[in-house]
């Protein structure tokens, strides 16, 4: 009997379903101290495109890399003096601060930052993309084809995508921002791309399934199809051939075409944004608690707590999960980063960095 329940036991943990989710330490970094502004809610007009910005990310040796825009000085910007600066903050593992960099802007939405292959780093501002290492300095400069391009990288770092909406596909090379692919670009809804791989999301109808996602190689034919009707969300690849299904209140892990392991969330919780390491193998997933809301009343509930769960991709076993100690105030995007072996786990929210340790 003591067996039989020892096995039972072992087989639950293999399964995911182990009632203990480590919860990870970690070390708060407070960004006032270096001039962070007090958070402010992100404005847009109607018809134009929200641009969202990504102001962490993790390098190959667990350094972490943060920023966030400032006003350079008191003057009036002029086509001389630019008004904004990017200034980006490093730091090792331990949160000890290492050095800055300032990097012109001309709009405080729409900056990026991401750790690249070759021990680069990618900075991305409304009009341009530079590549800049620190043993280098700025390797090369790219402009982009407009404010409204999406930036993005693959899962090991070496080939960053451009996307102009309506327009065009570049990929270009972490080393140097040579272009690798350049084609022209019709569909609106390309999502995440995996090493060689872009996902392309249909509408949704009415018929079933009521979700479809093609797979394309970077400006190259289709490699495969896949439609679902339960949950709908976004798909996001892990690598050339799997999907994960962010589907609000459930996530599901698709391998070619077929689910592998499905995980749902609390009463009040719902899958906000994915992040994952360079092989796929773990993936973190933003989880908010919301309370005091009514469906039938019409009334938005309040974030109650802001959670990381860390995922083994294999099986859906969570590994650990993050308390975010400073939730964001307003509804937040690319708000945290994974390191590229997935042991580091670094958070950006309401001017406060986080990081924390994953023991796999």
């Amino acid at each position: 009997m003591v067996r039989r329940l020892v096995s039972l036991a072992f087989l639950l943990a293999n399964l995911g379903f182990s009632g203990t989710i480590p919860q990870l330490p970690s070390r708060i970094i407070d960004l006032r101290q270096w001039g962070h502004p007090a958070p402010s809610k992100p404005t847009f007009t109607r018809g134009e495109i929200y641009r969202r910005s990504h102001l962490v990310t993790v390098y190959r040796n667990g350094d972490v890399v943060t920023g966030f825009v400032t006003r350079e000085g008191a003057t009036l910007a002029s086509r001389t003096r630019l008004e904004l600066t990017l200034l980006t903050l490093t730091f090792d593992r331990k949160g000890s601060f290492l050095f800055e960099m300032k990097f012109p802007t001309t709009m405080r939405e729409g900056n990026g930052i991401f750790a690249v292959a070759f021990g680069n780093l990618l900075v991305r501002t409304p009009e341009a993309v530079t590549l800049w290492s620190h043993e280098r300095g700025v390797i090369s400069t790219r402009p982009t084809p407009g404010p409204q391009t999406w930036v993005n990288t693959s899962p090991d770092r070496e080939t960053i995508l451009l996307v102009t909406p309506g327009r065009s596909l570049e990929a270009l090379s972490a080393r140097d921002l040579t272009v690798l692919e350049n084609c022209a670009c019709q569909d609106q809804m390309i999502g995440s791309m995996s090493n060689h791989n872009i996902v392309i999301s249909s509408p949704s109808q009415y018929t079933e399934p009521h979700q479809r996602v093609r797979v394309d190689a970077i400006c190259g034919p289709t490699q495969f199809e896949y439609g679902w009707s339960y949950p709908t969300g976004t798909p996001i690849l892990l690598d050339d051939r799997r999907l994960i299904i962010n589907g609000h209140s459930v996530i599901e892990l698709v391998d070619s075409g077929t689910v592998r392991w499905r995980d749902s969330f609390g009463k009040g919780e719902y899958a906000l944004e994915v992040e994952s390491d360079e092989k796929g193998d773990i993936f973190a997933v933003a989880v908010p608690k919301d309370v005091g809301g009514s469906v039938l009343l019409d009334i938005n509930g309040h974030l109650k707590v802001m959670k990381i769960v860390v995922y083994r991709a294999a099986d859906g076993k969570r590994l650990g999960e993050l308390v975010v100690e400073h939730p964001p105030r307003f509804f937040p995007f690319n708000f945290f980063a994974l390191s590229p072996d997935g042991s580091e786990l670094a958070v950006l929210s309401d001017g406060f960095l986080q990081i924390a340790q994953l023991n796999q």
